[in-house]
């Protein structure tokens, strides 16, 4: 019997093929080969480097059980608790056997992002913060840079500025990718496992949220678009849908109040609800000038959010305002960034020397609004620990009376950023067909998938990536396998 050739194995190697080289799809290729180290690992990647959303993420992983909250001693943080918590902030909606594996594989994933060099930290009860790799990237930067370096170093193969636009099937087996490259010619990878890891619509331009907008928010949004160039634009989710896979939730969006809206309601080009979360120094009101949130939620971002949007979806309306005077400028650097960066000028923050001149350029009435900041700032002078409306922490540092002029005012609205649902999937990541049955070959992970199944309808900061290094290793271990 002929011996095989070095080229005769070559050709019978499995083949693993990630779309997707943001922290999902670079989490994929790593445990892929990890798993089985004799196997062709081809990454393809729509844009000219790697990273996606991950790279610009702060890098907080939320995790428990890990070994760096059990050497400080701290007791909430097991899985059981993590739970309780998704599942009272997540609103519901989550698949109890997801949302286990979600959490009952966080703290493997942290020992995973150790032993391959990332640097983290504990940064609360759950959160855990990655610092400065070796050369000061900060952040999800340091992750990414960890990962790529490390699936390479594997054997990873990366094709860049390739975009995967169709996935092949025969006899019900996903064989290959079709994928258009820089020039605009098409590409077939073959494949006998793929992993569907592109990042959702975190980059989708207007117009690329093909499914229609809830009621319920039709009338209140601002924008349908990714919030990141970095990210995806859907493509996983119409690929899988094409050959029989189930989209889910897909009516669940991602949406914050971020967009900042001039005089004439035109929307800022850059978005960010910087001014909302700004040490607690300014406060909100709705279009009625009436307070409706407390404040102390600017330290918790996902509740602050959360509140806005859903006062907004009551109300049916487009927009609230924050108003903040002197010396929160003085003392928030994110309000002085937007004053720096022209926003005065292009009319998205209006300024006034008193609170009429102020009222006048939001066109509302002057004295409903002296009304309702004389009312906040006769709080401080009562010596009252906590707000009787709204409850917000008069003591926290840097809460302040608003007194000192000028005053500023800016208008924000709700922009749809990328979507909850997607891709449906089991807990091996198989992506099902619409009888929920896996589509043998065909994994996901990462915003390309429904995330609902185990965040929920809320948001938590941090879920994002633990998603990419739970979600990640299990679709890349079960690919490189043919689990």
């Amino acid at each position: 019997m002929r011996e095989m050739s070095e080229s005769d194995k070559k050709a019978q190697k499995r083949k693993v093929l990630v779309v997707g080289a943001g922290g999902a799809g670079l989490a994929s290729a790593v445990a892929a080969l990890q798993a089985n180290a004799d196997i062709d690992c081809t990454v393809l990647e729509v844009r000219a480097e790697y990273g996606g959303v991950t790279a610009i993420a702060t890098g907080t992983v939320r995790a428990c059980d890990t070994r760096m909250q059990k050497e400080v001693g701290r007791l909430k943080v097991t899985k059981e608790d993590a739970i309780k918590q998704y599942l009272e902030f997540g609103k519901h909606g989550q698949d109890l056997n997801m949302l286990e594996i979600h959490m009952g594989k966080s703290s493997d994933a942290i020992d995973w992002l150790l032993s391959l060099g990332c640097k983290i930290d504990l940064l609360s009860d759950y959160r855990h913060q990655s610092r400065p790799w070796k050369e000061g990237l900060p952040g999800g930067t340091g992750l990414t840079e960890v990962l790529f370096r490390e699936a390479e170093k594997l054997g990873a193969k990366f094709q860049f500025e390739t975009r995967a636009n169709e996935l092949v099937m025969q006899d019900r087996r996903i064989t290959a990718v079709k994928a258009l490259t820089k020039d605009g010619s098409t590409v077939t990878f073959e494949a006998d496992a793929v992993v569907l890891a592109d990042g959702g619509y975190w980059g989708a331009a207007e117009g690329e949220f093909d499914c229609d907008v809830p009621d319920h928010l039709r009338n209140v949004i601002l924008i349908s678009r990714g919030a990141y160039p970095q990210g995806g634009k859907g493509d996983a989710a119409r690929m899988a849908e094409a050959i029989g896979a189930e989209l889910q939730d897909m009516d669940k969006l991602d949406y914050t109040a971020q967009c900042y809206v001039n005089d004439k309601g035109e929307c800022s080009e850059s978005g960010g609800t910087a001014t909302l979360w700004s040490d607690a120094s300014g406060i909100i009101f709705n279009q009625n000038l009436e307070r409706f949130v407390n404040e102390d939620y600017c330290f918790s971002k996902e509740k602050l959010t959360d509140g806005i949007a859903k006062e907004l979806e009551r109300r049916q309306e487009r927009f609230v305002w924050t108003v903040w005077d002197e010396k929160s400028r003085e003392d928030a650097w994110r309000i002085r960034y937007y004053i720096e960066d022209g926003y005065i000028g292009k009319g998205f923050i209006l300024v006034g020397n008193t609170l009429q001149e102020l009222a006048d350029k939001m066109k509302v009435e002057p004295e409903k609004l002296e009304s309702a900041i004389r009312q906040y700032n006769q709080y401080f002078e009562q010596g009252l620990e906590k707000d009787p409306l709204c409850g917000r922490d008069l003591k926290r540092e840097k809460v302040h009376p608003l007194l000192k002029p000028p005053f500023y005012a800016m208008r924000c609205g709700i922009q749809c950023s990328n979507r909850r649902g997607g891709i449906a999937a089991d807990a091996m990541t198989h992506v099902l067909d619409k009888k929920k049955q896996p589509i043998p070959g065909l994994y996901t992970a990462g915003s390309s998938m429904n995330s609902v199944l185990f965040d929920g309808l809320g948001w938590l900061g941090g879920t994002g990536l633990t998603a990419c290094f739970v979600w990640g290793r299990i679709a890349g271990t079960n690919a490189a396998l043919g689990k």
